[in-house]
């Protein structure tokens, strides 16, 4: 029956791409048997059959036209295939706008929205610079909307919306982990904790995995002498190594330390299912293996809204009758979202603050807070989840109202400046231009907001304001880091200081209807010594922080919780509840210890060998055919307790 509604759809959509008849057929074919395998994944509260039957075929059109080696992806026909939210007096009308075009601009149009092509297909398609798409893009939205307005009262975002295919870019979720935005690429995970000792502590390495060019590990340290050193850690097994970053917090229970380590490093090319690495921390080996990790589909994993610069996959539980909603990036333009959305180093910069919520059935507004359980925050994709309070089941919204970004890539900018001549200067750094005007002198930098952390006074200090031109409205610099190059140091006192320092210039202002205080990146501070009067400077590109003004409501159902029943064994003192639960086809038991004895103390985090000379044993379950199952730890999003994977 599908086939028979919609074959002449499917034929028309491969026809698009494909020339050859024959290529077309088997196209067609492949499209109703990819639904048919995956039919579960269809859901009509998401978009039309049609709709979604036009997407499987676009596809497996481009990837047929790429298996055969060509690159030169070709446009659409005219024909426009008609959706349910447009009416044939607005199609006519489009048609009349589109032909206002040149025959390369109205390509571009058809590519984009009736292609579900991205800027950078159509670019390699039409053989013309990323940038150039872009512009003729706009400027032909902006002529088809004159056009329009002259004869009807129609907005022609919305028209095009409603005639536009959105194709889903790969995206493979690895639930506590992250997203694969590669489908060439993976994400690995351990496979199971490992411990080590240097001869004088012992080392718990509860979790690592490599995504997108990081290796993150989770080091617990129990008897260390020192607690404040940071560890010296070095590894084997990946390629073009690069330091990434050490952080450290103190489990106060257990007078243990836990570390965060990132690695920056790529997979050998000849890596396959398994990646085997070496990791050595302070001394203490561990000869670790991580697997490719099994991915869920965005439609399978939760509920997600996407456009072509990004956008936001949730999935929502309910946990002891709050709502906890985890909140993956989902990356697929030329700019990366924040895992901290909008929270992080540059909350309070770019614009007021406004926190994420969600909209109850009733119409109460729930409003989020980070979670302290910070397990998957990687440095560049990752998750974090968030606590909108008590809640029912039922019908929510997530209202996500700005994020931060940065550019996937981009050049440093250097340039200098002669402050016996000061000049205005233009500068292109990734998403457009920023303007900088002459350098003016300042009698005092606390007037601009400048706490100093050097000691040591500067002779001279000049501002320079800047101004921001982008490619997209909704985009603009939030805060960005400008750092001195090539500057000399002085001698006082037996100490060594700079002889120029450069300081972000920030224009302190207070939201009216929250009372907050944010911050507006209007400028940088230079402060020099007597003689210097020029100066190179260079704005790293990946310091730039970008506020992105564009707002996300994501509807989505909350199931209600389930009922687990709990087993408690106590002796003694001393007693262990344990609850199960099944995810996927794993038993996860979430191990809860208690005490009754007011002296000691039972760690809710239960891991193996706190001390080097205990003797290891591991937690199993017993099936009720006789086998043995051995757990694996993962920590739990609160610290309360401990989850066992079997």
């Amino acid at each position: 029956m599908l086939m028979q509604c919609y074959t002449g759809l499917v034929w028309s959509v491969a026809a698009g791409y494909l020339e050859n008849p024959e290529d077309i057929k088997e196209c067609v074919n492949d499209t109703f048997v990819e639904f048919y395998r995956e039919r579960g994944r269809f859901d009509p509260e998401k978009g039309s059959l049609k709709q979604y039957l036009a997407t499987i075929a676009r596809r497996r059109a481009i990837d047929r036209l790429r298996a055969s080696g060509r690159t030169d992806i070709v446009p659409l026909s005219e024909d426009i295939p008609i959706q349910g939210g447009i009416s044939p007096e607005d199609r006519a009308a489009l048609d009349v706008a589109l032909d206002s075009l040149t025959e390369e601009d109205a390509a571009i149009i058809r590519m984009k929205y009736y292609g579900g092509m991205s800027f950078r297909e159509i670019a390699s398609s039409l053989n013309l610079p990323y940038e150039t798409v872009k512009k003729r893009h706009q400027r032909s939205l902006g002529k088809m909307k004159k056009f329009l307005l002259a004869g009807f009262i129609v907005a022609i975002t919305v028209l095009l919306a409603a005639c536009a295919y959105v194709v889903l870019r790969y995206f493979g979720l690895v639930p506590g982990y992250g997203v694969n935005t590669d489908p060439a690429g993976a994400i690995y995970i351990l496979e199971e904790p490992v411990a080590a000792t240097n001869g004088d502590a012992e080392f718990q390495l509860e979790d690592a995995w490599w995504q997108d060019g990081n290796l993150t590990a989770l080091v617990t340290a129990y008897g260390l002498q020192d607690i404040s050193a940071m560890p010296e850690v070095t590894l084997d097994g990946l390629d073009e190594l690069a330091p990434g970053g050490i952080s450290h917090s103190l489990i106060a229970e257990t007078g243990a330390n836990r570390y965060r380590i990132v690695i920056r490093g790529q997979l050998p090319p000849d890596t396959g299912d398994t990646l085997p690495l070496s990791l050595t921390v302070s001394g203490a080996v561990f000869p670790i293996t991580l697997t490719r990790a099994e991915e869920t589909q965005l439609e399978e994993a939760g509920f997600y809204s996407l456009t072509e610069e990004g956008g936001l996959l949730a999935v929502p539980r309910l946990e002891d009758g709050e709502l906890i909603v985890s909140i993956y990036p989902l990356n697929s333009g030329e700019f990366r979202i924040d895992p901290m959305l909008t929270q992080g180093t540059v909350a309070n910069y770019g614009g007021p603050v406004h926190p994420v919520t969600v909209t109850a059935p009733d119409g109460s507004v729930l409003e989020g807070t980070l979670e302290k359980y910070s397990y998957s925050l990687l440095e560049e994709s990752g998750y974090l989840e968030w606590n909108f309070g008590p809640a029912q089941p039922g019908q929510y919204t997530l209202n996500v109202p700005y994020l931060f970004q940065y550019a996937v890539q981009g050049e440093d900018c250097a340039f200098s400046l002669d402050l016996t001549k000061p000049e205005t200067c233009s500068l292109e750094v990734p998403g457009g231009v920023l303007e900088l005007g002459r350098p003016f002198p300042v009698e005092d930098p606390a007037d601009y907001g400048l706490q100093l952390v050097q000691s040591q006074e500067f002779d001279h200090w000049w501002a320079v304001e800047g101004s921001w031109t982008g490619e997209d409205p909704e985009r603009t610099p939030a805060y960005l880091y400008v750092r001195s190059n090539g500057a000399a140091h002085t001698l006082e006192n037996g100490m060594t200081y700079p002889n120029i320092t450069s300081q972000s210039w920030q224009d302190m202002q207070r939201d009216e209807e929250t009372g907050k205080e944010y911050a507006l990146w209007k400028g940088f501070l230079l402060g020099v010594m007597e003689g210097l009067d020029a100066c190179e400077i260079t704005i790293p590109a990946e310091s730039i922080r970008y506020r992105w003004e564009h707002p996300f409501a994501i509807p989505m159902t909350v199931e209600p919780e389930p009922q687990r029943e709990e087993f408690t064994q106590v002796s003694g003192y001393y007693g262990l509840t344990a609850v199960p639960r099944r995810e996927k086809d794993q038993v996860v038991l979430a191990l809860y210890p208690q005490s009754t004895y007011e002296y000691v103390s039972v760690s809710p985090t239960i891991a193996h060998s706190p001390l080097a000379q205990a003797v290891d044993q591991p937690i199993t379950l017993t099936a009720q055919d006789g086998s043995v199952w051995e757990g694996t730890f993962r920590p739990s999003r609160d610290g309360t307790y401990s989850d066992w994977l079997f």
